[in-house]
């Protein structure tokens, strides 16, 4: 074992050491070019993309910097230009504006077509509002560039760092995000414009989401967000993938990535673009991913068993056009995924003995072996959608069908312990409309059908659910600098449970209100006929760079099945859950306060809320931290219960631009506080404060340096009522690095990323992590990405 560990760690120090030449090659590279020759020259024509002929008037711009306007041929050149990237803009009126990063490295002569559209002009009216309304609320973008520096790893690493976002760990391979100190089913997530329906109850239940297929992510916090549902209590996020491309011509877009903190390599491939099929201009998209990963390593021993294999796909295919269009849409995620050998332990002594340790007893070294105890994940999508431009605006409408099976073995049997399957119907319509230049809104409805079945050991019932809801948001533009929005939701829902009469082990059957009951099987029926939920506020621009808002809201949210009727084994969690089948609904009173600056070179974002729930939902230990001895192994018991909570916090960020711009220094922080209202006592479960000071150089325009420092102090805010079967871990502090380089092969673009995460190899343990009783968090983490573009135009 020592041996193979030496020759372990000798491999990735040579890993090390080679990123570390490639980051210093670079940087030498990149400063001996900044000086090139600018005698390029770039000049084109631009094009109806209807009739092939020559737009007069089109604004040309290079960098921002630089205006050209086409000639009566649709004709423009730019001279004396440098060997670099220039960001392309082409607009013109009625027309769909064009956007494209352009590598010169030689004078070149293009054609660029436009997609016209006449009703474009008022589009603009409307989004324009529609983004300052966005503006004024509580609303994150991660933008595809920050995106891309992530790829490579899981989905919830795309949301590490954003403003005013937390995760929710389970061990090393599972994160969820936490938005005002909510998540998983008070969390709305919508995945390529569907509701995402992936047994989110769970807390180690991962949204089965590539970060390959992810171009945009759109985080909403707290109110405004009536159309996503009536349980969307602490936000919603949208995760969108690209869409349809309008240009004719095609894009390819190979990605590599590899990540020395378990040897983890990933790659993926994107294709899209716009052909004439038996004269019917289609468009389609299609990706593929896949990712290998082994054993993840902390600063003083290998964590076994937290390896990941995924392959996954999305492709999609349809018609833009002026007045409708159609697309049709399918994905599928498929995971295995390695749950820590160590928090799956026989017997309870040996398990408090464990606990006790803080770590492991025994190293197992690296390996790319998945071996039980480990989960399988499957989750599909197959989804049509399709809009319709009416005189009362644009109408959409769309139907999915998601499949998502969960197979989870323990480390005991060569079988699944739990077999968990979903299956939902979805559907949706709903109408954009406007009402002169300065009201606009949207209405809607949309519906759910659910089934979910279970193979193995109980732990949740099965049901089926059904819902039903409709909504409508409208705003208005009061003046120049005032607006005012409100939205109204309702919903009713029915769950109808089949429960193991008669077999519960932890759960008190004597209150549960049984329809009927058969010799092993009682019925439940549940209704929540009244489900109402909206927000509303104002946003008033102070002055051109200063926007301030004000927000309320309220929700509701019904008890779920697994806070009901859970007893048995949480596989991925390594709890004993116990649900409470008197639970009443949940009811949220939500108001917050944002804050907007924008200028040339600073820009300062500051959200303030506070979440007043009544009857608030939570898991927590056993009153004598009890555990549960099973054919599985023993651990801990958790049970849901139910009390007043008051969820009060801010977030900020700040972002100075100095030198010309070619430095960029920022700043955020996430501060937020729990309290038990009915104990007088702080929540439990609740995320650790975190600061984040980053810095970023553009050397010159193709090269950029990044330096950031997070700092998460310790959870001192704890409950008096209840003990934890751990120490509460201390605060700590993570130094990561990054430098990028664009270049070119073959005359098209190349961008290379080098970045270390953990760079000074940091021991911690992070609060909200489950296995944090077992393990450490890992170490540092070198990785290199490749993301390289073949773009074609006709």
């Amino acid at each position: 074992m020592q041996k193979e560990k030496f020759q372990y760690i000798c491999a990735t120090m040579l890993h090390v050491k080679r990123v570390f030449y490639l980051i210093v090659f670079l940087s030498c590279y990149g400063f001996a070019t900044a000086q090139n020759n600018c005698e390029f020259t770039f000049e084109g024509t631009v094009i109806d993309n209807h009739d092939d002929q020559p737009l007069v008037g089109a604004v040309v711009r290079l960098n921002d910097t630089s205006v050209k306007i086409t000639d009566e041929n649709g004709k423009f050149s730019f001279e004396n230009l440098c060997k670099q990237n220039y960001n392309l803009n082409i607009s013109h009126i009625d027309c769909e504006p064009l956007n494209e990063t352009i590598l010169l490295n030689n004078s070149i002569s293009r054609r660029f077509y436009l997609e016209h559209h006449e009703q474009y002009l008022e589009e603009i009216t409307i989004e324009t509002q529609r983004r300052k309304a966005e503006q004024s609320k509580a609303i994150v973008t991660v933008t595809e560039e920050e995106i891309q520096q992530k790829q490579g790893k899981a989905y919830g690493d795309l949301l590490e760092g954003v403003q005013g976002v937390n995760l929710l760990k389970t061990g090393s391979t599972i994160a969820k995000p936490i938005i005002n100190g909510l998540h998983s089913q008070r969390i709305v997530t919508i995945n390529q414009g569907v509701r995402l329906e992936g047994q989110q109850w769970g807390l180690e239940h991962a949204p089965g989401i590539d970060s390959y297929s992810v171009q945009q992510i759109d985080v909403i916090k707290g109110a405004g967000t009536v159309e996503y549902g009536s349980d969307a209590i602490g936000g919603a996020i949208i995760v969108n993938s690209p869409s349809l491309p309008d240009q004719y011509g095609y894009k390819i877009a190979p990605t590599l990535s590899y990540f020395s903190n378990g040897q983890n390599m990933s790659g993926a491939v994107a294709v899209e673009g716009k052909q004439k099929v038996a004269g019917i201009p289609l468009s389609f998209t299609a990706q593929g991913s896949i990712r290998k990963a082994g054993n993840l390593q902390s600063p003083n021993y290998f964590l076994d068993n937290t390896g990941v294999n995924e392959q996954n796909f999305l492709v999609s295919g349809g018609y833009v056009g002026d007045d409708y269009g159609v697309e049709v849409k399918a994905s599928q995620f498929n995971s295995e995924l390695g749950i820590l050998t160590d928090s799956h332990i026989g017997n309870a002594s040996d398990l408090l003995a464990i606990i006790e340790n803080g770590q492991p007893f025994v190293d197992r070294g690296f390996s790319y072996d998945i071996n039980r105890p480990r989960q399988d994940i499957l989750h599909e999508i197959i989804e049509g959608n399709g809009y319709l431009r009416t005189k009362w605006g644009k109408l959409e409408a769309s139907v999915a069908r998601q499949y998502n099976k969960r197979d989870e073995y323990d480390r005991f049997n060569d079988v699944p312990g739990l077999s968990l399957k979903t299956q939902t119907y979805t559907g949706k319509l709903s109408l954009d409309h406007s009402l002169g230049d300065s009201w606009n809104g949207k209405i809607g409805i949309d519906g759910l059908l659910q089934d979910y079945a279970f193979n193995g050991f109980y732990l949740i019932p099965e049901y089926e659910y059904g819902q039903f809801g409709a909504y409508i948001s409208e705003s208005l533009q009061l003046n120049d600098g005032l607006l005012v929005e409100g939205g109204l939701r309702w919903d009713a829902k029915e769950y109808r449970y089949e429960l193991p009469f008669n077999s519960f082990d932890e759960v008190d059957e004597s209150e549960i209100d049984y329809e009927s009951k058969g010799a092993e099987i009682g019925y439940v029926k549940n209704r929540f006929q009244n489900l109402w939920s909206g927000s509303g506020g104002a946003s008033l621009e102070l002055t051109e760079d200063l926007l301030t808002s004000v927000y309320v809201g309220f929700g509701v949210r019904q008890p779920l099945p697994n806070e009901l009727f859970s007893d048995g084994v949480h596989h991925g969690t390594a709890l004993y859950e116990v649900g409470t089948p008197t639970l009443e609904n949940e009811y949220a009173k939500h108001v917050q306060i944002n804050v907007s600056y924008f200028a040339n070179d600073l820009r300062a974002d500051f959200h303030a809320y506070s979440n007043h729930i009544n009857d608030y939902i939570y898991l927590r230990p056993d009153e004598n931290l009890g555990t549960k001895q099973t054919i599985r192994g023993a651990f801990p018991i958790h049970r849901f219960t139910q009390e007043d909570a008051v969820i009060t916090g801010f977030d900020f960020s700040l972002v100075k631009d100095v030198l010309s711009n070619k430095i960029q220094l920022s700043t955020q922080g996430t501060f937020l506080w729990g309290t038990n209202t009915s104990k007088n006592e702080p929540l439990i479960y609740m995320p650790q404060n975190k600061v984040l000071l980053g810095g970023n150089y553009n050397a010159t325009n193709l090269w950029e340096f990044g330096l950031q420092y997070q700092h998460v102090f310790e959870q001192k805010r704890l409950p008096e009522s209840i003990e934890d079967f751990g120490t509460i871990p201390d605060g700590y502090g993570i130094l990561n690095a990054s430098i990028s380089k664009e270049t070119a092969v073959l005359d098209h673009p190349l961008v290379i990323r080098a970045n270390v995460e953990n760079g000074l190899n940091t021991s911690y343990k992070n609060y909200l992590d489950r296995f944090r009783y077992f393990a450490e968090a890992p170490g540092v983490n070198f990785g290199i990405q490749l993301n390289y573009l073949i773009n074609k135009t006709n």
